[in-house]
């Protein structure tokens, strides 16, 4: 192959360096750095990364919960009211009678 169709070939699937992870093809000896099924841009040429929205709904509580917006996103909390309102959870009869046998504390 001729270097320079070595190089259209590259510009074309694109390089480890400019793929997203989600497009990398997983085999066997690990990651293959072939985006075969790569989603391109039309007008960049480029690898579009899709979103999973599971992902960003996790995201989204995970900043929610390190901003202290977690119980109420219209009220910030200090990290002192953050550590009452988790202990207070975690000490709440309501949620130690659903607590499944095998992971109580054994008295």
């Amino acid at each position: 192959m001729s270097q320079n169709a070595r190089k259209a070939l590259l510009r074309n699937l694109g390089t480890p360096t400019d793929t997203p992870p989600s497009t990398l093809l997983v085999n066997s000896k690990g990651l293959n750095p072939s985006p075969k099924r790569a989603v391109r841009d039309p007008k960049t040429g480029r690898a579009v990364q899709e979103r999973n929205s599971y992902a960003v709904s996790v995201w989204k509580r995970v900043k929610a919960k390190l901003e202290g917006r977690d119980i109420d996103p219209n009220r910030r909390m200090s990290v002192t009211e953050q550590v009452d309102v988790v202990i207070k959870e975690a000490t709440s009869m309501e949620n130690l009678a659903q607590l499944y046998e095998g992971w109580t504390a054994w008295v």
